[in-house]
């Protein structure tokens, strides 16, 4: 079987990813001391990481934890409600505490929140603070970011709030809801005062490609304080949503635009699922990340919603060990085959699944 170099050229990627941060937010001397702290923190999470490879264990450095089903919008071609995971549980607190503190023994360094709407959780930010050697990136739409909360990420710099648009204002209010983009705007403009690191993340459709790969577009939110910019491709999941979808066209166009303002603008662009692509491929299923649902399976990732370990059953560490679903995917990753939306795993994941899979 050939050599898997994607942990060698993740862990590369993450040094120069930190390195760049620090290269965007040079004189904020706030912010410069919390990214030379997470230099530190990553730095000790990797060598975790290689005690654990040598005895067996292969543990990601990022990990993405679904915190709730619950959501207080219902935008356009979400890929969350067609997977119908709304009727589940959330996890109880005590689970989500467990699986953070196993995830820093192990050195998961980065942790992705999302939902559902993370946020509607009000326990969230509280368990979040204690855990200051994980960078946590919380993806959010922003509506339940107020006065308080942005005081909250003031002080709890190892959060990143990234907050999700889907492009200007008629097309964010159009998919989200009215009144969104202007909302959104305001709470930029509060975290911009208040200097707290975050970004936005765009899903990227045919209809929206050229509004925000757009000079202008970037530069607003630059303007804004805008630090991170994520380009999710969408995924049409929802039938009659395809038409959504970029075409092989705006998908080559994407790195060269990335580059491009990579070259131009004082800020951090990622591109999903082009990102992977300099990794071998898709990263799913423990090669660079796993994703924990709501009600505590351990999958592939949050678009791959099958698994066959249960954290209400198992220690993270047992689950990692024991998964042959992940672990198939794994010895198969050079079978992947991109489907529509750019998602690899979605090709294969209803022929590779077990029998026991817990789907949704």
């Amino acid at each position: 079987m050939e050599k898997d170099n994607s942990c060698i050229n993740l862990n590369v990627f993450i040094k120069k990813f930190f390195q760049d941060i620090l290269t965007v937010t040079f004189k904020d001397t706030g912010i410069d001391h919390l990214i030379l702290k997470a230099i530190r923190n990553q730095n000790k999470a990797l060598e975790k990481r290689l005690v654990w490879e040598k005895q067996g264990l292969h543990v990601p450095p990022f990990m993405f934890v679904s915190v709730t089903n619950r959501c207080n919008l219902k935008c356009k071609g979400c890929y969350f409600y067609a997977q119908n995971r709304i009727m589940a549980k959330d996890m109880q607190q005590e689970m989500l505490i467990n699986i953070l503190e196993e995830a820093g023994e192990l050195g998961i360094s980065v942790i992705f929140i999302a939902g559902g709407e993370p946020l509607i959780r009000q326990d969230l930010l509280k368990i979040i603070e204690k855990y200051p050697d994980i960078l946590f990136i919380i993806f959010s739409n922003g509506l339940f970011i107020n006065t308080e909360i942005v005081g909250v990420l003031k002080k709890q710099k190892h959060i990143v709030p990234i907050i999700s648009l889907e492009g200007c204002k008629n097309e964010t209010d159009e998919r989200r809801g009215a009144g969104i983009f202007e909302h959104v705007i305001k709470i930029i403009e509060a975290m911009k005062n208040r200097r707290i690191f975050f970004g936005i993340s765009l899903t990227v459709t045919k209809n929206n490609f050229n509004s925000i790969f757009s000079d202008n577009y970037i530069k607003q939110f630059i303007d804004s304080g805008c630090k991170i910019f994520f380009f999710v491709e969408y995924i049409p999941f929802q039938k009659g949503t395809d038409d959504l979808a970029i075409t092989d066209n705006q998908k080559f166009q994407i790195s060269n635009l990335i580059a491009s303002f990579r070259s131009k603008y004082p800020a951090l662009f990622v591109d999903f699922p082009g990102a992977e692509e300099k990794f071998g491929g898709c990263l799913g299923a423990g090669r660079g990340w796993i994703h924990i649902s709501p009600e505590g399976t351990v999958e592939p990732c949050p678009f791959v919603p099958f698994s066959d370990v249960d954290l209400n059953y198992l220690s993270l560490r047992e689950a990692l060990k024991s998964s042959e679903f992940l672990k198939t995917i794994r010895e198969n990753h050079g079978k992947l085959k991109k489907s529509k939306g750019g998602c690899h795993l979605l090709s294969m994941s209803t022929g590779t699944r077990p029998k026991h899979t817990a789907m949704y």
